[in-house]
């Protein structure tokens, strides 16, 4: 049976990470008594990494969709018109900043629940999203909007995942003239 002979200082874990320590290390602690043994080493280090890799596929498409239908809520809420159909697609101290005219607004999220309320539904709103970049526990999310009550917005999210949960930490937004 193969074993792996720990060089002194290293775990396996690390041997097997691809750091230049392993790479020093990768033909002497492997001793194996049949050559297939030897090729059976190398298809489990490479099994490994490969299962790894598709793991963090695995993971990323969860998160993708997961954020994405974060985003879908937001612009469902936008058609609806309420802000009860918004909040959960926020974190509770989410902020909100961008230009309306010559004017920076911002502040808390509870202003745009404020506006949604204030104003009548966009039920023709169209939303795309141009850009979505996950880094761990955080992410971006570029939207384009047509048709927010007649206008057009891109907004720019930033995104946390909080208690496994994708939450809108932030928006900042620009309103197309």
């Amino acid at each position: 049976m193969l074993q792996p002979a720990a060089a002194p200082g290293l775990s396996l874990s690390s041997q097997l990470s691809g750091s230049s320590k392993h790479k020093k290390m990768l033909h002497p602690p492997y001793k194996a008594s049949h050559p297939a043994e030897a090729d059976s080493v190398l298809a489990l280090t490479i099994g490994t990494r490969k299962e790894a890799s598709m793991s963090a596929v695995a993971q990323a498409i969860t998160d993708h969709e997961a954020i994405t239908k974060v985003v879908q809520q937001y612009i469902a809420a936008g058609i609806s018109g309420r802000s009860e159909d918004m909040k959960p697609a926020f974190h509770k101290d989410a902020t909100i900043f961008g230009y309306l005219g010559p004017d920076l607004i911002g502040g808390p999220i509870q202003g745009l629940f404020d506006w949604v309320d204030q104003n009548p539904p966009a039920s023709g709103l169209k939303g795309n999203i141009a850009n979505l970049d996950i880094g761990g526990t955080a992410a971006t999310v570029r939207l384009e909007l047509d048709d927010w009550g007649g206008h057009r917005f891109t907004d720019m999210f930033n995104l946390l995942k909080v208690d496994g949960e994708w939450k809108i930490i932030s928006k900042v937004f620009h309103l197309h003239g």
